[in-house]
């Protein structure tokens, strides 16, 4: 009797049972054309699967008060169990098996979400054969694997993109550990220069503008403005900002729905709600918490037409403005969150000197862009990305 070959036929049963099936044709799941969607980088997932969840509700005739318990599981990587079988008897060379092989589809990873479309994080389920047939091998501890992958999507870093991203098979390798999907590769929100920052500081020139290029020219500035910081915070940059958004809205008073204005730190937030609520500038959200000024953090996954970001410090406070381009994230979240118009305010010596890489491309990305604005917005992205391999040489 071959022992590894009882242990395979115990684990199909045991692996059948407690996964489950997917059929990709039953009518209880939906298909989605990956392909197809991410052709499309404006596409709406959070639109497109709340409609899906009303459809499914109003097909059940669901009852108002238990339609807050409907919730939405997503299955990635659907393969046939038997691609798996196969990977294990090529592990412990065995040649067949006495357990009946159902011919059932499997699911390498679950997603649930509730009904409004929040990530329920203990439920995400990573299946030992989908590892399998991913890795082949054998996994030590699929559970620390699954902890280690749940951390991933509820980190600070996650976000309704990072979900996609990974769910895609569709897009290119940014590093070791990060996969980027077309929604990303081909990006249509932000405007030139914003693009051109986001692409050469994060995404080491890989992203396509997917807007044209005569009309995808936007307007970036950085204004320098010193003066002595506080806990970060500068009242010189605080005043500049109050000026250039009541110039703002002198010329639209309509605009004030359509401008962001974003800090690295906490406590410059505080200082810049104070000080906007004078011009009855800050919007407030259902929880009566500020919407339109925050941190960088508070912006991941929205979008306005004008950004203002302001970055305090001064050369007492250095370390904070280091940390503040120690990451591309920071700069980089700052900057796509703008479609059209994106303005920094802080000590531009400052930065220029922190020997930041970030901050230096950063800046000379806004004066060059301003320097040739009405060049050949492609030939000038093109000898941009060039100038990154000079800053980090």
């Amino acid at each position: 009797m071959n022992e590894k070959a009882n242990i395979l036929d115990a684990w199909i049963a045991v692996e059948q049972f407690s996964e489950g099936d997917i059929r990709p044709i039953d009518k209880n799941y939906k298909n989605i054309d990956e392909k197809k969607i991410y052709s499309n980088s404006d596409f709406d997932w959070k639109s497109y699967f709340l409609d899906e969840m009303n459809a499914f509700i109003k097909k059940e005739n669901i009852c108002q008060e238990k339609q807050g318990e409907v919730s939405l599981i997503m299955y990635f990587g659907i393969f046939d169990f038997s691609e798996v079988i196969t990977i294990f008897k090529n592990i412990y060379k065995i040649k067949d098996t006495n357990e009946e092989l159902k011919n059932g589809a499997k699911f390498t990873l679950s997603l649930s979400f509730d009904r409004n479309l929040n990530f329920i994080s203990d439920k995400l389920f990573l299946t030992m054969s989908g590892y399998i047939r991913e890795k082949k091998d054998i996994p030590k501890n699929l559970y620390d694997i699954e902890n280690n992958l749940n951390e991933t999507f509820v980190s600070n870093k996650a976000s309704t993109q990072t979900l996609m991203d990974r769910a895609s098979k569709y897009g290119f390798q940014k590093n070791k550990e990060e996969w980027i999907g077309i929604p990303l590769w081909v990006h249509r929100r932000s405007n030139y220069p914003m693009f051109s920052i986001s692409n050469t500081i994060a995404y080491n020139g890989l992203m396509v503008q997917g807007k044209n290029h005569e009309k995808a020219k936007g307007r970036a500035v950085w204004y320098d403005v010193k003066g002595i910081a506080i806990d970060k915070y500068v009242e010189e940059q605080g005043n500049k900002l109050v000026d250039l958004i009541k110039n703002k809205l002198l010329e639209n008073q309509d605009l004030k729905n359509q401008i962001y204005v974003i800090t690295p730190f906490k406590n410059i937030v505080n200082r810049l709600i104070s000080k906007l609520s004078e011009i009855d500038f800050v919007i407030t959200d259902e929880n009566k918490k500020p919407a339109n000024v925050g941190t960088v953090h508070t912006f991941q996954g929205k979008e306005a037409k004008i950004v203002y970001f302001v970055l305090g410090a001064d050369t007492n406070s250095k370390g904070a403005a280091r940390w503040a381009f120690s990451d591309p994230n920071i700069v980089n979240v700052a900057a796509t969150r703008a479609k059209e118009e994106f303005y920094i305010i802080g000590d531009k010596t400052l930065y220029s000197e922190l020997g930041s890489t970030i901050a230096s491309l950063t800046i000379n990305i806004i004066d060059n862009y301003n320097d040739k604005k009405n060049e050949d917005c492609k030939l000038w992205e093109l000898s941009n990305i060039k100038n990154k391999t000079e800053f980090t040489q």
